[in-house]
């Protein structure tokens, strides 16, 4: 008779809690309809990120996965989960405090007014190049780069921002536990990059609200 061995993996996901925390806020109430329409893509991702185990760096040239700590989904699914809800927080605080408001968008009290189908379109391309916890290092990177685009509806292609589209985001944290190749906590690893995310989101947030206010969207 065989005995079943008893499975033990663990599954991840990232940016669970971001809806909640989003619909939960106490500062300014995000308006269930944009002025703007946000199309937000992740387009690359380095390969070993594409895996679902999960991957820690020891030295320079030498990573581990772990065949029972897994992701729950793509990758970049948390990573939409995690930099949308400040990219809407931040899109919302720009209509609310403008820089120069044009005249057909409407002050945000009458947010519940406009058309359910919004004239203009945000487009936020992000590609990661890295995102790894470094053991060796005790640290987490993230380089990536992130575009910002605009457009109203009707129109082909999107104009640029009058600054630079393109935006290079490094983002680098030390690790507040201490980790090792022989006692590795695959939560912290887990909540460490997270907390790495949400620092990019905050950034790419804060690049588009300068858009929407340098381009009079």
């Amino acid at each position: 008779m065989v005995t079943p061995v008893k499975d033990t993996s663990k599954f991840y996901a990232l940016g669970l809690h971001s809806l909640s925390e989003e619909s939960s806020s106490k500062g300014h109430e995000i308006p269930e309809k944009l002025p703007i329409k946000i199309d937000l893509q992740v387009t690359s991702l380095p390969s070993y990120l594409r895996k679902s185990q999960l991957m820690i760096q020891l030295s320079e040239h030498e990573v581990q996965f772990d065949e029972f700590h897994r992701w729950a989904e793509p990758l970049e699914e948390g990573l939409m989960r995690i930099i949308l809800p400040p990219l809407r927080n931040a899109i919302a605080e720009a209509y609310q405090h403008p820089i120069s408001v044009p005249e057909n968008i409407l002050p945000h009290e009458d947010f519940s007014k406009l058309p359910s189908t919004s004239p203009k379109i945000l487009k936020v391309t992000l590609s990661v190049e890295e995102l790894k916890v470094d053991i060796s290092r005790q640290d987490i990177i993230f380089q990536g780069e992130v575009s910002i685009s605009s457009k109203k509806k009707d129109e082909v292609s999107y104009r640029l921002t009058k600054q630079e589209s393109s935006h290079r985001l490094i983002v680098a944290e030390k690790l507040s536990d201490v980790l090792t190749a022989s006692s590795i906590s695959w939560g912290k690893v887990v909540e460490a990059m997270e907390g790495v995310l949400k620092n990019v989101g905050n950034r790419i947030a804060n690049l588009c609200a300068q858009h929407v206010g340098q381009n009079n969207l």
